[in-house]
């Protein structure tokens, strides 16, 4: 049996030490800024405020005038109006036209103002939304850290426990072997010995398990390379605990993120009734428009000559003898050219209109309705998001002040076992107690000794949550 001791000794020794060259430790502040720089949800959330951002700058071209350029070129088949000459006309020909216009509204029921007020919240919102992922992603990585560091200890613990027992059993086996003790007790001091050793797998599991949680947490891509530092953790004074729940929530409503990204909410439906209800009024807008046409109809001629011609008759006594006069006659006809065209057709209009909704089978009032309930809604989320922080810290200060008192009970359960132990280790080395006996002492230190990590881990992590929502910062 000692063989095996010394065997399962030595290849604890070597798996520590390939343990510690293989993995990276991690400092608490590693694991918070990896896990802010690669959460899923941290990065949606930044999309969000990156969109929301996006969709605030594009409020402001609402304020700008727009401008237009439309043009077409037609084919005219039958008898149809020309658009230049304004005549009716069977002859087939092609007409084109070119618009360049622009409206610029000039009042519309405040609404392009209320939706960039409503762009800039939403913006202010978003980025509270990320600062409150952001904290929850650092509260989840604090509680799987200290729960890494506290396996660690409880697993030194085991470890030394077992190896105490080692070195009893090899005792025991010295004292079996020259008569002192009867076999029941080696085979007692054996059995502690497997015990301990049971423990000790146990403990070392819970350390693989929780470090194997805070690994997929920050999402690695080989969690068996991940490990963190254990640091000497100082109890927190606990100075917080006196100050009344009530006075850590009005400061925490000042801090917190998730409170200040739902009132910005409630801003944001305001605004958006706002909107709504500018429906009812009426725009008015200036346009202005440049346009001009085409015809392949409008004749332009290069020159003139003098013919005679018959412009009526004189009556010669009951005889009707016509008259004759010179008139200049165009020549050389052709269509005119479109650069000429489209400079003489050119046409410009500078005109103000107003757009009154009166009757809009209900929608404008229906959109109001609807807005009404929104703000009715991020109401209600608002207090209730209000209820549940001060829930949480009514609750995370009674556990604070809980855990602090079952630290100190569970600490002086740890020295009185501790001093007994020592006592008992005695006592069985001089063979004044029986195997049993210093077992129970054995066991109950071991069951203190746990309880103890636990409650002072337990209360750093509720002390600093509690010290989180007061401060905003872990």
């Amino acid at each position: 049996m000692k063989k095996h001791a010394f065997l399962f000794l030595l290849c604890l020794i070597f798996t520590t030490a390939s343990y510690s060259q293989q993995k990276k430790e991690w400092t608490f502040e590693e694991c918070v800024n990896y896990a802010l720089e690669n959460n899923i949800d941290i990065r949606q959330s930044q999309q969000d405020v990156a969109m929301a951002d996006y969709n605030r700058d594009a409020n402001i071209a609402n304020f700008a005038p727009n401008l237009t350029l439309s043009g077409g070129y037609n084919w005219n088949f039958g008898l149809s109006i020309d658009p230049v000459t304004n005549l009716p006309s069977r002859a087939d020909r092609q007409t084109g036209n070119l618009t360049l216009s622009s409206s610029w509204v000039l009042f519309d029921g405040l609404r392009n103002i209320n939706q960039y007020q409503q762009g800039r919240i939403d913006y202010l919102a978003s980025t509270y939304q990320l600062s409150a992922i952001r904290n929850d992603v650092t509260v989840n990585v604090a509680s799987n850290y200290l729960q890494i560091v506290m396996n660690k200890e409880v697993l030194t613990v085991a470890t030394e426990q077992y190896n105490n027992s080692v070195r009893m059993y090899e005792q025991a086996q010295k004292r079996r072997e020259a008569g002192v003790i009867a076999e029941g007790e080696l085979l007692q001091a054996e059995s502690q010995m497997a015990s301990d050793e049971q423990r000790m797998v146990v403990a070392e599991n819970n350390v693989i398990l929780s470090r194997l949680a805070l690994a997929q947490l920050l999402q690695l891509d080989d969690p068996s390379s991940f490990d963190v530092s254990s640091p000497e953790m100082d109890l927190p004074e606990g100075a917080i605990l006196a100050r009344s729940p009530q006075s850590i929530y009005e400061s925490a409503r000042e801090v917190q993120p998730v409170i200040q990204a739902s009132q910005l909410n409630v801003q944001s439906a305001e605004l958006a009734l706002d909107q709504s209800q500018g429906q009812i009024w009426p725009t008015i807008s200036l346009r202005a428009a440049v346009s001009t046409n085409y015809s392949d109809q409008i004749p332009t001629f290069d020159g003139t000559q003098s013919v005679v011609s018959q412009i009526g008759y004189w009556d010669d006594m009951g005889n009707q003898v016509p008259v004759f006069t010179q008139v200049s006659v165009p020549t050389g006809r052709e269509v005119k050219a479109v650069g000429p065209q489209l400079e003489d057709n050119l046409n410009q209009f500078v005109g103000v209109n107003l757009t009154w909704p009166i009757f809009s089978r209900l929608q404008v009032r229906n959109d109001i309705r609807r807005q009404e309930f929104q703000v009715t809604r991020a109401e209600l989320e608002q207090e209730r998001q209000e209820n549940q922080l001060q829930q949480t810290i009514e609750r995370a200060h009674a556990d604070a002040k809980a855990s602090l008192k079952a630290y100190n009970a569970s600490t002086k359960a740890a020295d009185a076992a501790q001093t007994n132990l020592d006592f008992a280790t005695i006592r069985r080395e001089e063979g004044a107690i029986s195997q049993y006996e210093f077992e129970t002492a054995r066991n109950n230190y071991l069951a203190a000794k746990s309880q103890q990590l636990q409650s002072k881990y337990d209360y750093i992590f509720k002390i600093r949550v509690l010290e989180f929502y007061l401060t905003n910062q872990l």
